[in-house]
């Protein structure tokens, strides 16, 4: 008779720690680019675009 050996228990997918950890690193990426995104149109020449900068605060208003 031929031995049967028993089959592995491989667990496919990831577990709760490894996404939770990949979910973390996007948001550090997705928050660093946008910090940088907004450091940029805050920089861009907004009166020659729209007539005014919406970015500063005038007490006029």
């Amino acid at each position: 008779m031929r031995k049967v050996s028993k089959t592995n228990n491989s667990k496919k997918g990831f577990s709760l720690v490894e996404t939770i950890m990949v979910i973390a690193i996007i948001v550090i990426i997705l928050s660093a680019t946008a910090f940088s995104l907004l450091k940029i149109v805050k920089n861009l020449p907004w009166e020659e675009i729209v007539g005014e900068n919406p970015f500063t605060v005038s007490a006029t208003k």
